[in-house]
């Protein structure tokens, strides 16, 4: 099984956790906070093996693009910009340009204040 469909897998197996943390992440037990913290996190990873088959050409644009468009579907909940704020240093400049691009392009399309979410303690990022 490749690492895609396993990722997949875990998102399918793990819809309602993914769909409620997304909506708020607050709202979450602590044990499910992590669990989703790690659902995004294997989330970027796919992401990042994609945007690595598309630096070195083996992916084309058009296929880049449509994993951009899903992620924009994403982008909207506050939750997902948390998670990714947490985790970004990880991952190459270039890819944190273009996961953001698409983060500010979604959240001002849709008028969602993605980046602006607050723990319960009035902090950025998880509580």
């Amino acid at each position: 099984m490749t690492f895609e469909r396993e990722v997949f897998a875990m998102m399918i197996q793990h819809a309602d956790l993914f769909r409620r943390g997304c909506e708020d992440l607050y709202a979450l037990a602590d044990g499910e906070r992590f669990q989703f913290d790690r659902l995004l996190g294997a989330h970027f990873s796919r992401l990042y093996s994609a945007f690595i088959q598309y630096e070195r050409g083996i992916m084309g644009q058009d296929v880049w693009e449509a994993y951009l468009n899903a992620l924009a579907r994403y982008a909207a909940f506050p939750s997902y910009a948390v998670i990714w704020e947490n985790i970004r240093a990880g991952y190459p400049e270039n890819m944190q340009q273009a996961i953001e691009a698409t983060i500010t392009q979604e959240r001002e399309r849709s008028g969602k204040v993605a980046w602006e979410l607050e723990s319960p303690g009035g902090q950025p990022g998880i509580a």
